[in-house]
């Protein structure tokens, strides 16, 4: 494998990772929106 592979692949986790970073922060802010979770419940679970 060489190397532009290796570095076309990592700029393609890239990608991934920052949409699925940009779906979990909907997701936060539609359960917070809808009142099923409020932020210091999401802080506590974080922590744990």
């Amino acid at each position: 494998m060489s190397e532009i592979d290796i570095l076309s692949q990592i700029a393609d986790l890239k990608e991934v990772d920052y949409k699925n970073t940009l779906m979990v922060v909907g997701l936060i802010e539609l359960l917070i929106e809808n009142g099923l979770i409020n932020k210091s419940q999401l802080i506590k679970k974080s922590k744990h």
